[in-house]
């Protein structure tokens, strides 16, 4: 089993100038563990292990295998990235989000019928997307 500590944002505590942090350990099982390392190394099993059509893309519709792009894995301590899971009630949330906000991916991760782990939510936002399409748009 794996388990992450994770610090949530600052608070200020009542009749205190002091900032404290409140830290969480989230409990990541270890068939996830296992799972999400086969979804990235084998194509065949991560596209068994989504439920398409996929929930969502930045416009509203959805993901189908026929549009899909393999899910690589990311090495965090090179990409830029930084990464945060959390689990509740069974449910893994993975997001990913670009050290300089640029980005933010969101998956989440569900034990399905027989137990195996899928995916079943997936996500990309880009906040400056829109603002750069303003500045094209007054081109």
């Amino acid at each position: 089993m794996l388990i992450l500590t994770t610090t949530s944002s600052c608070k200020n505590k009542p009749n205190s100038s002091s900032n404290t942090h409140d830290t969480v350990d989230v409990v990541i099982p270890d068939t996830f563990v296992k799972f999400y390392q086969r979804f990235h190394q084998d194509s065949t099993y991560q596209m068994e292990h989504i439920v398409f059509p996929l929930p969502q893309k930045e416009d509203g519709t959805l993901y189908t295998r026929e549009d899909w792009e393999l899910n690589k894995s990311l090495d965090i301590e090179s990409s830029g990235f930084q990464r945060d899971l959390d689990n509740f009630q069974n449910i893994i949330t993975e997001t990913l989000t670009h050290k300089q906000g640029l980005y933010t991916l969101e998956r989440r991760f569900s034990p399905m019928g027989n137990k195996d782990w899928s995916l079943i939510y997936y996500i990309v936002s880009n906040p400056m997307k829109d603002s750069w399409e303003k500045i094209e748009d007054e081109r």
